[in-house]
Order: structure tokens, then C-alpha cells, then sequence
């Protein structure tokens, strides 16, 4: 007859033993996952409150608009708010994106600029003078 069905005691011990890390962990993780859900509260209610506090500025806003509406003072806040909220925005974009293009052709330009003086020094006396020597580009 087997013992397919018996248990030893020390296999008994370390699975009670797992089964307890197992439970402090879980209960652990609920702590964290309240203490995070009390944080996220805290922070939405700071958030509301932010609104409360910002809607006196956004009323003087409403002001200094209403009272630049007339002549010089309306027609250029009107072009300064289009052109910093509307083509600003643009603008900065593209020139972002032409500094990343400059950045990214000058510099493979400049090692091939400086590896073609380097050749063409060579037939002058000059040329690179470390202790290996380039390959032609050519």
C-alpha cells in the first residue's frame, strides 16, 4: 500500500508557512491600496479646491477683457491672445522640430567634414597624427 495520500508534518509546516506569508502579503497590499485611495481623495478634493480659488482670477480675466474691448487696447489684446494661443503654439512646434533636424544632419556632417580635411591634409604634411590612421572615404 502507498502513502500517496498522507502528508508529512514538515510539508504540513511549510505550507502553513506559505499560506501566512501569502496572507500578510495580501493584507499589505490592501493597507498600500487604501492608504493610495485615501491619497487620490485627498488630491481630487485639493484639485476641486483649486477651482475656488483660481475663479477670482479668472473673473478679473473676464474683466480685463471686458474693459480692453474698446480700440487700440481690444484690438491688440485680441492679436496678442491669437497669436501667442493660437500660432504660438505652432510656431514652437516647428521650431522644435527644425532644431532636432538641424541636430541630427550637423553633427554626421561635421566628423565627415573633419575626416575629409584630415585626407586631404595627409599629401601637405599634415594629417592625423594619432597612433591609427583613417580609412579613405573613397
Amino acid at each position: 500500500m502507498s502513502n500517496f495520500g498522507t502528508v508529512s508534518p514538515a510539508d504540513q509546516t511549510a505550507v502553513q508557512t506559505y499560506l501566512n506569508a501569502t496572507h500578510a502579503n495580501a493584507t499589505a497590499l490592501k493597507v498600500l491600496l487604501l492608504a493610495t485611495q485615501t491619497n487620490l481623495t485627498n488630491a481630487q478634493t485639493e484639485l476641486l479646491n483649486a477651482d475656488d480659488l483660481l475663479e477670482p482670477s479668472f473673473q478679473k480675466v473676464d474683466e480685463l477683457e471686458a474693459d480692453a474691448t474698446c480700440g487700440f487696447l481690444g484690438t491688440f489684446y485680441g492679436r496678442v491672445k491669437h497669436e501667442i494661443c493660437a500660432d504660438g503654439i505652432y510656431n514652437l512646434g516647428i521650431m522644435s522640430l527644425t532644431f532636432f533636424f538641424v541636430s541630427f544632419t550637423i553633427i554626421p556632417l561635421a566628423f565627415v567634414a573633419l575626416a575629409v580635411r584630415d585626407q586631404w591634409s595627409e599629401g601637405v604634411g599634415g594629417g592625423f597624427t594619432g597612433d591609427m590612421e583613417m580609412e579613405p572615404l573613397m
